[in-house]
């Protein structure tokens, strides 16, 4: 049962809207806000990005399966093979798998070579000095401490956030 002297205080942790607010009101989304509302969803773009994955993603196992084959890891040699696998990881895959990703997410939107090449000219350098700046340490702990079976699922893993990184970048290459 309520006591009704308890309705007459104050309630200390009430809150009450003001009308500047956006979400004041009866509207769930409103309409009148000076914020802007998030840009809808594009299913598109998400296809484009889940399809590189796929096309991606059989290249990489091979990559990985032949970096262990020729740099292997031994109980008396494991950091220099894997500084190896590092070394070969970021100047030959990456540079032509950042060149594949922009070319195939240029075609992808309905680009054509022209526009594939301006697309290059503006992001891939500054792209490839960001993948310089997170993938080395993240390979050579995968090479060195993850075993050939996760190698993939872990670099995937951090690939999440890189991907939202490419994907920005992507994006403001669009004239």
């Amino acid at each position: 049962m309520l006591d009704s002297t308890a309705s007459n205080k104050p309630d200390k942790l009430a809150i009450e809207l003001d009308e500047k607010l956006p979400h004041y009101g009866d509207e769930l989304v409103p309409t009148h806000s000076t914020h802007l509302l998030p840009p809808p969803f594009d299913f598109e773009r998400l296809i484009r990005f889940a399809s590189w994955g796929f096309v991606i993603a059989p290249f990489q196992f091979k990559w990985l399966k032949f970096l262990s084959r020729v740099f292997p890891l031994t109980s008396t040699s494991a950091t220099v093979p894997a500084l190896k696998r590092v070394a070969m990881d970021q100047f030959i895959f990456a540079p032509v798998g950042l060149t594949a990703f922009f070319t195939y997410m240029t075609y992808a939107e309905g680009g054509n070579t022209q526009a594939v090449k301006k697309r290059l000219s503006h992001v891939f350098i500054p792209t490839l000095k960001a993948n310089y700046m997170l993938w080395p340490a993240v390979q050579l702990l995968n090479f060195r401490v993850i075993p050939l079976q996760f190698q993939l699922p872990f670099a995937s893993t951090v690939g999440i956030a890189w991907g939202t990184y490419l994907s920005l970048t992507n994006s403001s290459a669009d004239p």
